[in-house]
């Protein structure tokens, strides 16, 4: 996604080639204009690795043993200086992913994001799933408390009621008017 939007004179690395394709084969994709609405949907670990020999089949795994361990992964800010980056552009990310069923924050609370982060459940390493195999993603949290939208839980009762998910969907289509007519 980042390399998607980033433009050629980027500073950022990807896989070993400086710069995106924002001002090249995706020129126009973002307009001065306009709110950048990114939403993450999963319900696993963001695992940004750096380094893909960890995803060949043979691999050590990490201690708890899962593949995606912290100090394997792209840190969180190479993504937050990225999107700011973009230039004038108001960027804002949601996401439906793996906290607590409990967790409805206002969007743009990084007081009650932080609460979520502070968590037991939410770290990374070990832990039971929060709903079928859903599992903590601490990583797309700390990325909408950087951009504020709003965090929803794939362990959310509404989203197996009728009109559960358009009512969430909702919700995140409400927190991105707010911020494309009230940016900070």
């Amino acid at each position: 996604m980042l390399r998607a939007l980033a433009p050629r004179s980027s500073d950022i690395e990807f896989r070993g080639v400086q710069g995106g394709h924002g001002d090249g084969a995706n020129a126009g994709f973002l307009r001065d204009d306009a709110v950048l609405a990114i939403l993450f949907v999963n319900g696993h670990r963001e695992c940004s690795m750096a380094d893909l020999s960890h995803l060949e089949l043979g691999a050590p795994s990490c201690d708890d043993g899962f593949v995606c361990c912290e100090e394997r992964l792209l840190p969180v800010d190479r993504y937050v200086h990225g999107l700011t980056s973009l230039g004038r552009r108001r960027v804002v990310v949601s996401a439906i992913t793996g906290v607590p069923g409990d967790v409805r924050p206002e969007a743009g609370d990084r007081e009650a994001l932080d609460a979520v982060l502070a968590r037991p459940e939410m770290e990374v390493s070990g832990g039971r799933p929060f709903c079928h195999h859903v599992v903590s993603s601490p990583r797309h949290v700390q990325l909408v408390r950087a951009c504020p939208g709003l965090l929803r839980s794939m362990c959310d009762r509404r989203l197996s009621e009728r009109g559960g998910a358009e009512q969430i969907m909702g919700e995140i289509g409400r927190a991105i008017a707010r911020a494309a007519c009230h940016p900070e």
